[in-house]
């Protein structure tokens, strides 16, 4: 008897180009009240943080400043990125888009310390499909005689920063870390610079991590995907760390992997770990020399060549199609679709591989999560919603679907 497995319905190749949409769009803002901050009816708390996103999204730079917190945009500008470089990247992205703000929900999440803070939940038009972001949490500072953002929730320097090189097959990176004190946690800023001809990837199958230790406890953010450190070349990521507390006694990141010619990895069993920075009179003293991956075993690869396709529920294939694409393994992905519905599609299996890849490197997500619910059975398919959440940029974002994933079961 043939194996009956599961196939995927094509239309799933588009599932991971997800942001949700929200339907009752009646609760969100699109209006803003006529009073400025230091004016005689200064804007209240919540609505200097609806001013702040709606000048970024209208592209009205000149006009955020007044409503961001000098300080901050100071720390901000130095350790992350400056203003200049944030206008220009968010011009670009209005030059390349057709892009309206239709909405922003802002709502109260309390205060910390003298921080008032917010969720927010923008609503756009972008090239004619209706989509929903969820920002960070955002915090304000002042009183009822007006307030202004902290950017990036950032509100302070730590005070150590560290700078090694590091010999990886004789090829040298230089790694400059700092972190940063924010009003709900810590940020990981780390500088690299490839001083070889070769190229080096965060992470491969396996993500890269930033691991933040202190003495409260330890915390572990993925690095996107495909985050490249080409030769010669030079960039900075950033860690966020939400809700973090404590000192810093550690900070470390995993597998850096280093490609060959053909740019695959140029070594089996994982990438280096490198300890940035830690608090002990030993590491000091050591010259920032640490073994490869911190004498630990490299954790197991995921490889899904070696899954029995047969053996699996409806529920393990989708879960197994989303792990494939966000882990690299896109061509297998693509190869679990159902073919009649792929070549309904109008797509070829080589176009829909193409297709998937570009929108990986294009917005370097990485899945953190997935949430699969059944939503039941139709004309002999199961259908399932599912709702990934992925960093980008540092950035938690929850995508979810906007339609039924369905499945069916066939011979062979």
């Amino acid at each position: 008897m043939k194996n009956k497995i599961l196939r995927l319905v094509g239309v799933i190749i588009f599932t991971f180009i997800i942001i949700a949409s929200i339907s009752a769009c009646d609760t969100l803002s699109d209006t803003l009240p006529d009073s400025l901050p230091g004016s005689a009816n200064p804007l209240s708390a919540a609505e200097v943080v609806e001013a702040y996103y709606t000048a970024q999204y209208e592209n009205r730079f000149d006009d955020l400043l007044q409503y961001i917190d000098e300080q901050s945009l100071n720390i901000y500008s130095q350790a992350v990125e400056s203003f200049e470089s944030w206008r220009k990247r968010n011009s670009d992205l209005h030059f390349d888009n057709d892009i309206t703000l239709e909405g922003i929900l802002v709502e109260s999440i309390g205060s910390i310390g003298e921080y008032e803070g917010f969720r927010v939940r923008v609503r756009l038009n972008f090239n004619g499909e209706n989509r929903t972001f969820d920002e960070q949490d955002t915090y304000v500072i002042g009183d009822n005689d007006g307030y202004k953002v902290i950017v990036g929730n950032i509100i302070g320097v730590g005070e150590q920063v560290s700078s090694i090189s590091r010999s990886i097959n004789d090829n040298q990176i230089k790694l400059t870390t700092s972190y940063l004190y924010r009003v709900n946690g810590f940020a990981v800023v780390i500088e690299y610079t490839n001083e070889s001809s070769v190229e080096f990837r965060f992470g491969w199958v396996n993500p890269s991590s930033v691991i933040l230790e202190t003495d409260v406890s330890t915390y572990s953010e993925n690095i996107p995907l495909f985050t490249s450190i080409p030769p010669h070349g030079s960039d900075r990521v950033t860690a966020l760390f939400n809700d973090a507390g404590g000192e810093v006694k550690q900070i470390s990141v995993t597998n850096i992997v280093e490609l060959d010619a053909r740019g695959l990895p140029a070594r089996t069993g994982g990438g280096d770990t490198i300890v940035l920075w830690d608090i002990t009179d030993a590491f000091l003293a050591a010259g920032s020399e640490i073994p490869d991956n911190d004498g630990q075993e490299p954790e197991p690869e995921f490889d899904p060549e070696q899954v029995d396709l047969s053996s699996l529920s409806a529920v393990e294939t989708v879960e197994l199609y989303f792990t494939s694409i966000y882990n690299g393994f896109v061509e297998f992905a693509v190869g679990l679709l159902d073919e009649e519905s792929l070549e309904a599609s109008g797509l070829t299996k080589e176009g829909a591989v193409d297709a998937i890849n570009a929108h990986l490197t294009e917005n370097n997500y990485a899945l953190k999560n997935m949430e699969l619910q059944s939503v039941g059975s139709l004309n002999g398919f199961d259908g399932f919603s599912v709702s990934l959440t992925v960093d980008s940029g540092g950035f938690s974002k929850t995508l979810n679907e906007s339609i039924p994933r369905r499945v069916r079961r066939e011979e062979g």
